[in-house]
């Protein structure tokens, strides 16, 4: 293992039994789920091409009052969710996310809203239906980068281009030697297509130099998601939500974690 891996695995190996009843932040309003989130099957549900058809309208209210409905007769087939996250984390179609990922995927097709509204969407509808909040992020950053570099969720836009034009960058303003370096990793990324599989010693080089000039507070948390996107697996997985409880920041930090990872690492693995 890299010294950049032996470090990051050290320091959350170390950290304590999750505490997800601890919050990380509050949440400005409550969220709730409106209709019974009914379906028919249209394909065989153990078929892989699985397609659901909602009976009736549902609705998720999020933290700002805005309610995303999805009315009765949209197919739903989990497109949204990679399918590599459902090896892992289980499929959209049961458990605790499946609410979320039934608004998730309606909007991610209808494109009628930015992409990454959606996607802070999918996480707040998490967390009103009883994923932890580590767990909840950690999806979210599968779904971020998944849905960003694919162009599967609304309207394409980088990672770093949501860091800068959004509140973060006000937060958390990144030096121009941080942004030419992203700029330099998309643009290698772009020409040589670079896999993180092939490259991964390189996108951690990358990382170090991202956390030796920019202002990271959630660093243990980057350095995870840094991980998870180089190497998606139960295991790194797991350490993203480890990480996320260990360093119990609020949800700007966090998500300028996950923003930088994205960045840092812009093509996950398939």
């Amino acid at each position: 293992m890299t010294e950049f891996g032996t470090t990051m695995k050290r320091q959350i190996t170390a950290a304590p039994t999750l505490l997800v009843s601890v919050a990380l932040t509050a949440i400005a309003h409550a969220q709730s789920f409106d209709g019974a989130f009914d379906f028919r099957w249209l394909s065989d549900p153990q078929d892989r091409h699985r397609i659901m058809r909602l009976l009736s309208d549902v609705s998720f209210t999020d933290s700002a009052g805005k309610v995303w409905t999805v009315p009765a007769g949209a197919d739903i087939d989990g497109a949204s969710i990679p399918r590599w996250l459902w090896t892992y984390a289980g499929s959209p179609f049961v458990g605790n996310y499946r609410r979320a990922s039934v608004i998730h995927d309606y909007f991610c097709e209808t494109s009628s809203s930015g992409g990454n509204d959606v996607h802070k969407m999918f996480k707040e509808a998490m967390i009103a239906d009883g994923v932890s909040l580590a767990g909840a992020w950690s999806k979210y950053l599968a779904v971020l980068g998944y849905g960003n570099t694919a162009g599967k969720c609304g309207k394409r836009v980088a990672a770093i281009e949501e860091y800068r034009k959004g509140s973060l960058d006000q937060d958390f303003p990144l030096p121009d030697e941080a942004l030419a370096l992203f700029a330099r990793i998309q643009a290698e990324v772009d020409a040589r297509e670079l896999v993180s599989e092939r490259d991964s010693d390189r996108f951690r080089e990358y990382a170090n130099s991202v956390l030796a000039i920019a202002p990271v507070k959630a660093a243990l948390t980057y350095r995870a998601a840094v991980e998870f996107r180089l190497m998606p697996s139960p295991e790194t997985l797991k350490d993203v939500e480890v990480a996320i409880a260990e360093e119990q920041l609020g949800d700007d930090e966090i998500e300028q974690a996950m923003l930088l990872a994205v960045a840092t690492v812009p093509e996950p693995l398939p």
